[in-house]
């Protein structure tokens, strides 16, 4: 695997681990993702399991110093994720919401509380973020349900991106 292109000096914000999130990752696996669209999406039986047959894929790049998630899926609008720390906004264009998020990271994991008062009864749906020892990228999104949604994802051959 070819050596990372380093961070920019403007970058000196960006967490230590930062370098490992960056790149194409490709879903391999989903666990309670129906559940997700079902209670905090409100798709409808059919909808969720056409997008659960969908693999979803993710490119990790640094903007304004920054991470920026964005996540790709046939058949809807690309949604970017800022990873910084602090409060700000999501903006999910799918649903055509503005989340407040609050975010941070500890040590390697990225934890974003988002809100919104019409999406999941107003209560926060909480995404975590870590890449395992293997290098597999898990995302976490727990809304309160049953199980949390958990998506698995490993880096495309050869892909790591810095803008």
């Amino acid at each position: 695997e070819p050596e990372p292109e380093p961070l920019a000096e403007s970058d000196q914000l960006l967490p230590a681990c930062a370098q490992d999130f960056l790149g194409e990752w490709q879903q391999v696996r989903i666990e309670h993702y129906g559940d997700y669209l079902r209670d905090v999406i409100g798709l409808s039986l059919i909808l969720r399991k056409i997008a659960e047959a969908i693999p979803l894929s993710s490119t990790v790049v640094v903007e304004d110093g920054a991470l920026h998630m964005r996540m790709a899926c046939p058949g809807a609008k690309p949604v970017t994720e800022w990873m910084g720390m602090g409060e700000g906004e999501f903006h999910e264009p799918n649903q055509g919401l503005v989340y407040t998020v609050n975010a941070r990271w500890e040590g390697g994991t990225f934890i974003a509380a988002r809100k919104h008062k019409d999406v999941n009864g107003g209560r926060e749906i909480v995404a975590t973020r870590w890449i395992e020892p293997d290098g597999t990228l898990v995302t976490k999104q727990d809304w309160g349900g049953s199980q949390p949604y958990t998506q698995y994802c490993v880096r495309r051959r050869n892909s790591r991106t810095s803008k």
